[in-house]
């Protein structure tokens, strides 16, 4: 079986990553940037495979990316951090549980522990945050 991965499934997660850590630093955004998210998404997809075998696909591509600000603009809007790379932010008000019942729930279970693992999270997430 293949999965598919979303970059909305990627940026939900890479955001719960940040602001499940952020009371232990305030100054971390509730934003992560696009490289950082491929990044990501590509150690979920190494690690899928060598884990349960599963293969996977990133769906990243342009139209991917504008679906993304108009199918979840209630969560995500497109932000340019202060060294000029484009990332995903979340929107103001919205939270941690706001993102795991939107999206968290419809990810497959050997996906969501993948994306959760903590050393990917640090490695790429907050490294980068």
């Amino acid at each position: 079986m293949c999965m598919y991965i979303g970059i909305e499934d990627l940026a939900a997660n890479a955001l719960i990553g940040i602001l499940s850590r952020k009371h232990k630093n305030s100054e971390m955004p509730k934003f992560v940037r696009f490289a950082t998210l491929i990044d990501y998404g590509m150690a979920v997809i190494d690690k899928l495979k060598k884990d349960s075998g599963e293969d996977a696909i990133l769906i990243y591509n342009r139209e991917s990316n504008s679906m993304l600000f108009l199918d979840y603009s209630d969560f995500f809007e497109r932000h340019t951090d202060d060294d000029g790379y484009d990332g995903i932010q979340l929107r103001e008000g919205k939270t941690v549980q706001d993102l795991f019942v939107r999206f968290i729930g419809s990810i497959p279970v050997e996906l969501q522990i993948v994306m959760a693992d903590s050393n990917i999270i640090l490695k790429y997430i907050l490294k980068a945050a």
